[in-house]
């Protein structure tokens, strides 16, 4: 989704589409033939947004539609891509375990690291953007910077989507059976503290995401529902001022609507008031008749 809540980008077997969300329905705005587009994802400011094509990623300009960039560098098919939090930033992995960070204004491969017989399924920034946090299908979590591969989280079990708290200190990850995983992590020695699982759904969780002030977990899955989960860090540095200015949000209330819409619904609105106007009318021709009996 757009960052402005008005638009929606999905990838289909044999396109991609930009669907405009109006009020009760949604309506194609934008199309384009790619075919097994398997991430695609607008970027955090909204200004552009990736697709992935095979061992390619595609990056658009949200303004005129056009390709800035084909991002070219892997050898086999990229199965997820990750903007950093400044947009300056793509993250991206493929299937034979390599990861790639791409530097979008100098429009340039920043970082490679091949991990052989590693299968990674996704891959999110730390809020500094100084490093990444990866999974894998064994279920392992690692950590690596600019260059070199820092530390291994092990886990037990296979994480398909991670997120990370804007303070940095927990790591939540979802699984196929519809369970979550919250990490505590502790900064200073980057070593795990505990962890703790929660049945949430039903079936596999597709998404994941937490809010901005690090109270709520959101996540859907394919049993059809969303679920909201309450979080409180019991880290203080949580309440910082820096952090409350960040929460500080405003959010729009307009939707967009099409014209045929706007019209019929108008007409509905003069119909209606034309037949309020019609009884009070008569309701008042009523009350004067009763008068002159009087």
């Amino acid at each position: 989704m757009h960052p402005n809540g008005l638009f929606l980008l999905v990838g289909f077997n044999n396109s991609i589409k930009i669907l405009t969300i109006l009020h009760n329905d949604l309506y194609e705005h934008w199309s384009a033939n790619v075919i097994g587009c398997r991430q695609c994802k607008f970027s955090n400011g909204g200004q552009f947004y990736a697709v992935t094509h095979g061992s390619t990623i595609q990056v658009y300009s949200s303004w005129t539609y056009n390709i800035v960039w084909i991002v070219r560098g892997h050898t086999s098919k990229v199965n997820y891509i990750y903007w950093s939090k400044d947009d300056l930033k793509l993250f991206s992995c493929d299937v034979e375990g390599t990861i790639c960070v791409w530097n979008i204004p100098a429009k340039k491969r920043e970082n490679i690291l091949t991990l052989s017989g590693h299968q990674f399924i996704n891959g999110i920034f730390t809020p500094n953007y100084k490093y990444i946090y990866i999974s894998e299908f064994s279920g392992n979590i690692w950590k690596f910077d600019d260059k070199n591969l820092l530390f291994q989280i092990p886990q037990n079990i296979e994480l398909n989507n991670l997120c990370i708290s804007h303070s940095g200190n927990i790591l939540i990850g979802s699984t196929n059976n519809g369970m979550i995983r919250i990490i505590h992590v502790n900064k200073e020695n980057e070593q795990l503290i505990s962890y703790y699982d929660m049945y949430v759904h039903a079936a596999k969780i597709t998404k994941l995401a937490i809010s901005n002030d690090d109270n709520l977990i959101f996540t859907c899955s394919d049993d059809g529902c969303l679920a909201i989960i309450n979080l409180y860090e019991t880290n203080h540095e949580a309440n910082s001022q820096a952090q409350k200015q960040r929460i500080k949000k405003y959010y729009s209330e307009e939707m967009l609507i099409t014209k045929s819409d706007l019209q019929t619904k108008t007409d509905i609105i003069n119909k209606l008031k034309k037949k309020v106007n019609i009884m009070m009318q008569k309701k008042d021709e009523e009350l004067e008749a009763k008068k002159e009996r009087k």
